[in-house]
């Protein structure tokens, strides 16, 4: 075997872009090069001088609000006793999805006769169907439609912005089109000219961003996704849902 000098070795490194610490550290763990002795650390110490009268840091109760958007009137928060999450289990897509919203306090609570509906459920890709989670389950989505229907909407539309695919092809894959169409709901594709520059109010790093502009005239947006695993978030839930209407 031939014996690796040190510094050979950090010439090796360089090649291999391991950059100079990343060899130092090396070599320190194979015993190459000696360590340099901990050195004690201090901190200095301050005498503290309020400067001010300490103000309370107690957190104020929850008040659930919503952002404004101009032409729409916000649903009021639940009432004493109201729910605002509901749970159900079966067997049946669409009765678990008249459960939960009967539980909310059914879907009049949030649609009014004459409203214009958008239900923005997960169709993110062309290659898959629901079958694989990938996507919204279209009963789930056709369930919702036919309720916003029975309570008077004037018109639903469902759509989402496909990264994988054409929006009718993943439309149509997806089991979601056939289902809404059924419902009495309208698919429709999203242009990317809709996506206008929009102020965010009391936003801290963002200032504005292109958001799809049916998404906010519309007098009620709902939000459907499915429940997955992703590789940066571990989970996607409704934040993730919305990454459609954004560009």
């Amino acid at each position: 075997m031939n014996k690796l000098t040190r510094r050979r070795f950090l010439e090796n490194a360089a090649r291999w872009g391991l950059g100079t610490l990343g060899a130092r550290l090396a070599l320190e763990n194979l015993g190459c090069m000696p360590t340099a002795a901990p050195q004690p650390t201090t901190v200095p110490t301050a005498t503290f001088r309020p400067t001010a009268a300490p103000t309370s840091t107690a957190a104020a109760p929850f008040t659930p609000t919503a952002l404004p958007v101009p032409g729409r009137t916000p649903t009021p928060p639940p009432a004493s006793g109201q729910a605002y999450l509901a749970v159900a289990h079966g067997q049946s897509p669409a009765a678990i999805t008249r459960a939960v919203v009967a539980a909310l306090g059914g879907m009049s609570r949030f649609v009014k006769p004459g409203h214009d509906v958008i239900v923005k459920p997960n169709i993110c890709v062309a290659y898959h169907s629901f079958e694989y989670a990938a996507t919204t389950n279209p009963e789930v989505v056709a369930t919702i439609v036919t309720l916003c229907r029975e309570v008077g909407a004037k018109r639903v539309r469902v759509m989402d912005y496909p990264f994988g695919g054409s929006a009718d092809q993943a439309y149509t894959v997806s089991g979601i089109k056939k289902a809404v169409e059924a419902a009495g709901g309208q698919m429709e594709i999203m242009a990317r000219m809709k996506y206008v520059e929009t102020a965010i109010p009391r936003g801290r790093d963002l200032k504005k961003w292109a958001i799809y502009q049916d998404a906010l005239k519309a007098d009620v947006l709902i939000n459907v996704p499915i429940a997955k695993h992703h590789s940066l978030a571990r989970l996607t839930l409704g934040m993730k849902n919305l990454r459609g209407l954004i560009q």
